[in-house]
């Protein structure tokens, strides 16, 4: 067995790559310039004797392009592409068995593919000519970045999650674009599977839905505020669902309804919502509403403070703020004489000094709420102080 780590101390190594003999006889590394790697070599038999050995043999070899999504290589359709992940990472511990339908899938050993639509369409992704067990994940972007998974081949699973049969007529996947939208094509090996593959991409013919319309937003862009999507008439029998998105088409986490509260996180930016229809026999679509206007913070309401206790040097003061809402908001205080601050008079009460004696006091209360106005009330001012 061979382990390879990005060197750190012992208690902060993070493995980045691994093989067992039984599966792969090569460890491959993508190594970069300038970095420092550790490799553990151990003998992988479960029953290896205290005297058994292992070996290590490193040599370099032509760097892999197209690894990341930051580094992946352009694709049209139609098109064929040749690959190959016999020499690309193979961690196959993170995780075990990853395939779609885990959520994030890590296959073993992976080469990255960008694709940006060039109209409404059906694209099919079709491994089934590979040279190996050959699979892939089809990601959704905002532009330059993978943000969710739309399809995967339909292969077998097993029991508890394990891998299943593969079955090279099922190394295929179909899914719907959008002009002008980035989509990622990340291709692997199934299970323990390595080798040269064969990617054909193209248009499949299925029919379109007839009503597609484009969903618009209603609401006001200001946080604390709800937005509502409106997805318009879509063919009977059609199933709908909905993914808010900000700024250049980042998925907001959960915001899967009909209705989106905007949230601190958004200010700045601008709202958009992804319709995604769904008809047995017809081309999945996904239709995506123009953006809003540009985010603003929420207003915060607060009560006008008052002052209770005796206008006599030597008591105290109390500043009573009243309701302040969206609740929770942080309140500070600062107290002032004849409209001028009292240094250090911050806190909710106040114990009148000789100084105050023939003076009027006044308490600001200001409001504060990550993604708000910052609202300041004054209360009136007191009798004069004796």
């Amino acid at each position: 067995m061979v382990i390879a780590y990005a060197a750190a101390a012992m208690s902060s190594l993070t493995r980045i790559s691994c093989t067992e003999t039984g599966f792969r006889d090569e460890n491959h590394l993508q190594a970069k310039a300038g970095t420092t790697y550790l490799f553990q070599v151990t003998d992988d038999a479960y029953d290896a004797a205290s005297t058994d050995t292992a070996s290590l043999w490193i040599r370099a070899s032509a760097p892999i392009s197209n690894l990341s999504p930051a580094t992946a290589s352009s694709v049209s359709v139609p098109s064929t592409v040749t690959g190959s992940i016999a020499k690309v990472d193979n961690n196959w511990y993170e995780p075990y068995a990853g395939m779609c339908g885990d959520g994030f899938a890590t296959l073993l050993g992976t080469r990255w593919y960008e694709y940006v639509a060039t109209g409404t369409t059906g694209v099919r992704v079709d491994l089934r000519d590979s040279y190996y067990d050959a699979d892939a994940v089809v990601w959704a972007s905002d532009g330059s970045v993978p943000t969710s998974v739309l399809t995967c081949p339909a292969q077998q699973r097993g029991d508890g999650g394990a891998t299943g049969f593969y079955e090279k007529t099922n190394a295929y996947a179909d899914f719907a674009v959008e002009p002008g939208k980035t989509y990622f094509i990340q291709v692997g090996g199934w299970n323990f599977s390595v080798g040269d593959y064969v990617m054909k991409l193209s248009t499949y013919q299925l029919p379109l839905l007839t009503q597609m319309p484009t969903p618009k937003i209603t609401g006001t862009a200001q946080v604390g505020s709800t937005l509502t999507v409106n997805p318009g008439t879509w063919d009977e029998g059609t199933t709908l669902t909905y993914q808010w998105m900000r700024g250049n088409g980042s998925y907001i986490f959960g915001a899967k309804g009909t209705t989106y509260t905007v949230g601190a996180a958004d200010v700045g930016t601008q709202i958009t919502v992804a319709v995604s229809a769904t008809k047995p026999g017809y081309s999945p679509a996904r239709k995506t509403s123009a953006p809003t206007a540009v985010v603003v913070k929420g207003t915060l309401s607060g009560a006008t403070p008052t002052i209770t206790g005796t206008t006599k040097v030597g008591y105290t003061l109390t500043a009573r703020a009243g309701t302040w809402a969206p609740a929770p908001v942080a309140l500070s205080y600062q107290w002032s004489r004849n409209g001028v601050a009292i240094s250090g008079a911050t806190s909710s009460t106040y114990k009148l000094t000789s100084s105050d004696k023939g003076k009027r006091i006044t308490v600001k209360v200001t409001g504060t709420k990550t993604g708000y106005t910052t609202l300041a009330k004054t209360s009136a001012a007191t009798a004069t102080i004796g």
